[in-house]
């Protein structure tokens, strides 16, 4: 938003302050073993340091909990800013993983410890089929807390949004795709569509775990990994892509996906940034460069270590 320059009034000005605004940070220590992570902190207003409407933080997410994480939001808790909430802030709100391997959700464990420790409440959890069980063993038989209480959605193409719609608050929306083809993605270009997702009266808990697993209608099988998540800010219509293909193959997949075509079609300014967490030799491939070429409007930043490097 505009600073003191900006014109159209004081109203104008007032109405720009209240749009919410997404900082994004990218964390990682690939020398020590520790994959990139996406921090996403949502402020509203303009570039003030605390002017976020709450008494505890501006809402957080994750995208991503490798093994290590807890470490290394440790060593960087003021990443942010050293007027700025810690990593993780108080008002973490969710958590996205796209696999089960210790490269995507082998620090959950120790990332709940670490809230634990803060005196976190809750938090969200979202990832593929399968996600729930080893949390549920991870308490039972690894490291037990009380709280945070994990709230855990698997990702399920079984119900009426067809498993594309993840995650739905106030302030942003993030859907996933695992390029399965009964993916729906009419709506993507209106960031208000869609009810508060996950329902909180729609979680149980599993056992005495501080798990809580959603209620709703499972389908039988995996769903396979998740490729992307779309992040959509709400009240602006700004998008942003995760991209989390592994390999040349899932690029390629990805890429005749409804989701890249949908993308395609919103037209020029929306899809901001395109972040990828591929490696840079699958990056380099002809399958991936297809991929990239696809969003010609967008920037694309890789989250390895080169430095932030952009291409396409």
């Amino acid at each position: 938003p505009g600073g003191a320059g900006a014109g159209g009034g004081p109203e104008a000005q007032m109405a720009m302050a209240s749009k919410p605004c997404a900082r994004l940070c990218v964390i990682r220590a690939e020398g020590d073993g520790v994959d990139p992570v996406l921090v996403v902190q949502v402020e509203k207003g303009s570039w003030c340091k605390l002017n976020h409407g709450t008494a505890v933080g501006p809402p957080q997410y994750l995208f991503g909990a490798p093994e290590g994480l807890s470490r290394l939001m440790l060593t960087h808790r003021r990443i942010l800013g050293e007027g700025g909430p810690p990593l993780p802030s108080p008002s973490l709100k969710a958590v996205f993983v796209s696999g089960l391997e210790p490269e995507h959700a082998g620090g959950l464990v120790g990332l709940f410890l670490r809230l634990k420790a803060d005196g976190h409440e809750k938090v969200h959890l979202f990832g593929p089929r399968g996600i729930t069980d080893p949390m549920v063993f991870s308490c039972e038989n690894i490291a037990r807390w009380g709280h945070p209480h994990v709230l855990v959605t698997e990702h399920n193409l079984g119900d009426s949004c067809r498993g594309t719609l993840a995650y739905s608050d106030d302030l942003l929306s993030v859907l996933v795709s695992t390029a399965d083809p009964s993916e729906r993605w009419d709506g993507l270009d209106d960031p208000e569509s869609g009810p508060p997702r996950p329902d909180l009266s729609n979680f149980a808990r599993v056992g005495d775990t501080p798990v809580c697993s959603s209620r709703g209608r499972q389908d039988p099988g995996p769903s396979g990994p998740i490729l992307a998540h779309c992040l959509r800010l709400k009240r602006t219509g700004m998008v942003a892509v995760v991209v989390d293909c592994g390999t040349e193959a899932e690029a390629i997949r990805l890429r005749g996906g409804g989701l890249w075509a949908a993308l395609a079609a919103m037209g020029e300014g929306k899809v901001r940034l395109v972040l990828h967490r591929a490696r840079w030799e699958v990056v380099e491939t002809a399958g991936y460069r297809e991929l990239v070429r696809a969003l010609p409007g967008a920037r694309h930043v890789s989250m390895r270590s080169r430095g932030g490097a952009e291409f396409g």
